[in-house]
């Protein structure tokens, strides 16, 4: 089944998130996405599961792997997998390979997602590389 893409309009549409920080949960039920999330057991956005959320707790080094995203991910019809920490996107990316997610959608995802997280969590600490540069 070819893949569409829906980066576009994000209501209604599924995103997997590997290893969500709760940060970055909340930031894609903000965005609207229906939220698959992947991660090690005890893991921790267990408390943010609603009516339009799915947990899945597996072993993401696992040889079984692939068959899971086959076998539950596909069914699904996820948009893209996503992950903005380091230790979820190698899963992320073989997620999409399976799936058959085109690169730019997963990046698309990717992006609007830090962006939401970026929002919700409100700038960080200032950066003052010159001095000059905020008149100091």
């Amino acid at each position: 089944m070819p893949h569409t893409d829906t980066t576009s309009d994000v209501s209604g549409s599924s995103l997997v998130i590997i290893e969500a920080s709760v940060e970055t949960a909340e930031a894609a039920q903000a965005l609207g996405y229906h939220t698959i999330f992947v991660q090690r057991p005890g893991g921790l956005v267990e408390e943010l599961l609603d009516d339009h959320a799915l947990l899945h707790s597996v072993d993401l080094g696992d040889e079984d792997f692939p068959r899971f995203v086959d076998r539950v991910l596909r069914p699904l019809s996820p948009t893209a997998a996503v992950a903005l920490d380091e230790p979820g996107r190698a899963s992320a990316g073989i997620v999409n390979e399976i799936l058959g997610v085109p690169s730019e959608v997963a990046v698309e995802c990717a992006r609007r997602l830090r962006a939401a997280r970026r929002d919700r969590l409100g700038p960080g600490p200032a950066v003052v590389r010159n001095p000059g540069e905020v008149g100091l």
